[in-house]
């Protein structure tokens, strides 16, 4: 068999040399780009204002197109259409929230199995869980019990 051939390292004195001669680099980079642009004739101005220009008008016409949109449902929907769609939109949130509420509280501890007192083992999520964790933004874990092979699934919130 041959013999591993070793990896070579970086020597610790390059890393330091960057290191100690950051600011020097930096200095030196600043100043050649100084000399640079005074010797080359860019119309810099010119290009800053093309381009302040440009991305101001886009926003602008993105700003026209929500309202727009806007003006089109206003138009088209009574205002008792639009307040009553709200309503729907609101409570459907508020049982949301409230049935997220009570499952976090349903499985938020497990310590041992509830069937045979036995210990877990963590195993995969199901796809459903995974859009629960995604949707109700939970950490959602996953165990089976090793004597009984019971499942069961453990909900905690998410810390932002």
């Amino acid at each position: 068999m041959a013999a591993k051939r070793k990896r070579k390292r970086i020597s610790r004195t390059e890393i330091s040399y960057l290191r100690e001669y950051s600011y020097e680099i930096k200095v030196a980079i600043i100043f050649a780009l100084g000399v640079f642009l005074l010797v080359e004739k860019l119309e810099i101005k010119h290009y800053l204002y093309l381009w302040v220009r440009g991305t101001l008008f886009f926003i602008g016409d993105i700003i026209k197109s929500v309202a727009g949109g806007f003006e089109f449902v206003i138009g088209t929907f009574e205002t008792s259409d639009i307040v009553g769609i709200i309503l729907i939109i609101t409570a459907f949130f508020m049982v949301s929230k409230r049935w997220r509420e009570r499952t976090i509280e349903r499985n938020s501890s497990l310590i041992n199995c509830p069937n045979c007192d036995g210990d877990f083992k963590r195993i995969r999520r199901t796809s459903y869980q995974r859009l629960q964790s995604f949707f109700w933004w939970v950490k959602v874990k996953h165990y089976e019990c090793k004597n009984c092979s019971q499942t069961y699934m453990q909900m905690t919130e998410r810390r932002s």
